[in-house]
């Protein structure tokens, strides 16, 4: 199997399968509100600089997704006349 370490109260979690030839670190993301996880390399065997991808990209991902949200609200609005 590999190594697994959980980041952001488990919010995220760093995969490094030793049985692959490049044994980088996978992120594996459960976003707040959204069913199944989402799966990204963080393209470096170092886990220090994987926890600080991970974490950044974590952030990102539910930036956007509120970005998305408050704009389907605003669009939902009914508007002045």
């Amino acid at each position: 199997m590999g190594n697994r370490v959980k980041i952001l109260d488990g919010a995220a979690t760093l995969d490094q399968r030793t049985n692959m030839k490049t044994q980088t670190w996978t992120a594996e993301y459960k976003l707040p509100g959204q069913k199944g996880r989402i799966c990204k390399s963080t393209g470096t065997r170092d886990l220090e600089q994987a926890k600080e991808i991970a974490t950044n990209e974590f952030y990102d991902m539910v930036a956007a997704r509120l970005r998305v949200q408050a704009q389907a609200v605003r669009q939902d609005r009914p508007r002045l006349p």
